[in-house]
């Protein structure tokens, strides 16, 4: 029995490949963490107005490397450090063994290998009240009706904000026959076809639920953990009022400079022989343009926040920036095919009918419902279209306007992913502090379906019967 627990011991004092466990290379990726999240986190100030106690989190981590003795126990460590900032586009992972080189062919690329969703919906609640009807399947969009408090309510399932396989598959069978391989423009076309087919089938859904006179529409968005600028097309589709998407904010970096520097020369080419009106449009994009390569070329060094002390400035970027491109509303329809447009308006590329929905309106959200979910609610929420109902969200804010370029970890080969930017609501508030719901549900993290659609109905009745449109006599 010694023999085997001094065998434990020491086999735990190494690492999987054999090297023997350095502290030190594990202190190297701590102060290799905290430099990127001070250079290029941009909800790190916000942590510190939302209370975070960062010289307490950083003496903390730094306690746990001190006592660890074993890889597995230094990697919990620096886990647990990034866990601190409650942000889901946060996130410490590490590489995979590489798998051996084969000569095999490549294979075909098919919507499943570009990343397209085809997983079970298992995180519905709505279906499960008693008396739910659904109709019939339709697009892969989920929708029925049930009556709750004498009320007729239509439900929409949304459990992914990004087309499914099917939806791809529907619209780039021909373009992805037979090939080995889909370039950038490739998949943009794709994703353009896609996510339009997308919202042509929400469309289709919420046309067939209207045609059945619903005093209400709840939005079932439970376990909906975001996906793309689809939220902001549903947001549009589900009000009349006038909305606004919300304002962003970029963190100071080189792609950053980039970018702004290319879309200033792609704007600029544009103006020069535009009409009056088109010219007009454009002329305080790039004037907002430049104000935030200004702000782009200062520096601010957060260094001391780490020691307790106030941030002193922001290592942020504000400028003409909204979630959905340079403009908090849609770009005019003439403009739409600019060769521009993708710059003013994320969402120009896509198709769909305002103000489809004009009715009384819920949505439904969860512990699991997060970023783009998290930004429709917040749209809605905030020009008082819709009631919230649930549990407060995830938390998870803005996520990547560029690429996501992990940080790797110079010793153990970790990869740091960190958001490029941070989103707000209309009262200034982070939007990674989460959706606080209208109507708070207590559903718990282990509840079964069943016992979810049972606490949803203890709110639900009075809720749709505050909001429901009266019946005309």
């Amino acid at each position: 029995m010694r023999r085997l627990v001094l065998f434990l011991a020491l086999g735990l004092a190494f690492s999987l490949d054999g090297r023997a466990f350095e502290r030190s290379d594990w202190l190297a990726d701590f102060e290799q963490v905290k430099t990127a999240l001070t250079v290029n986190y941009p909800n790190l100030e916000w942590a510190i107005e939302r209370g975070l106690d960062l010289a307490a989190v950083e003496r903390r981590a730094r306690d746990r490397l001190a006592a660890a003795t074993t890889d597995f126990e230094a990697r919990s460590a620096l886990e647990r450090f990034v866990a601190n900032f409650g942000d889901g586009h946060l996130s410490l992972t590490w590489p995979a063994p590489k798998p051996s080189v084969h000569d095999d062919p490549k294979p075909a690329i098919t919507c499943k290998t570009l990343g397209y969703d085809d997983s079970a919906d298992t995180r519905a609640i709505a279906k499960n009240l008693d008396g739910y009807q659904a109709l019939p399947a339709a697009k892969g969009v989920d929708a029925g009706t049930v009556i709750v408090a004498g009320k007729q309510v239509a439900v929409l399932r949304i459990p992914l904000f990004n087309p499914s396989v099917a939806m791809c598959e529907a619209v780039s069978q021909e373009i992805l026959r037979g090939k080995t391989s889909c370039d950038e423009a490739c998949e943009t076309d794709i994703q353009r076809r896609s996510d339009n087919f997308f919202l042509q089938a929400i469309e289709d859904r919420l046309e067939e639920l209207k045609a059945r006179h619903p005093d209400v529409l709840l939005v079932d968005l439970a376990g909906n953990g975001g996906g793309n600028d689809t939220a902001i097309a549903l947001a549009r589709m589900l009000t009349d009022r006038h909305l606004l998407t919300p304002s962003l904010a970029y963190v100071r970096s080189p792609s950053r400079s980039q970018q702004l520097t290319e879309d200033t020369a792609t704007l600029e080419a544009a103006s020069h022989g535009a009409k009056e009106s088109e010219a007009a449009f454009l002329k305080p994009l790039l004037a907002g343009l430049a104000d935030a390569t200004r702000q782009a070329n200062q520096s601010c060094d957060l260094t001391n926040v780490w020691n307790g002390k106030p941030a002193g400035c922001t290592n942020l970027i504000r400028g003409p920036f909204f979630a959905g491109g340079m403009v908090a509303e849609e770009i005019p329809e003439a403009f739409r095919a600019k060769p521009w447009a993708s710059i003013a308006s994320w969402t120009a590329q896509y198709r769909y009918t305002d103000a489809l929905w004009k009715g009384p309106l819920m949505l439904l959200v969860d512990a699991g419902s997060a970023s783009a979910t998290e930004l429709l609610a917040a749209m809605l929420q905030d020009a008082g279209s819709a009631t919230v109902i649930g549990a407060p969200t995830f938390g998870a804010g803005c996520g990547w306007t560029l690429s996501d370029r992990p940080t790797e970890l110079a010793k153990s080969g970790g990869l740091l992913h960190i958001p490029d930017c941070a989103r707000f609501r209309r009262d200034g508030r982070n939007e990674i502090d989460g959706i606080q719901p209208d109507e708070l549900v207590g559903f718990r993290r282990y509840d079964s379906p069943k016992q979810q659609a049972e606490r949803l109905m203890q709110k639900l009745p009075a809720a749709v019967l505050r909001i429901a449109r009266p019946r005309s006599r």
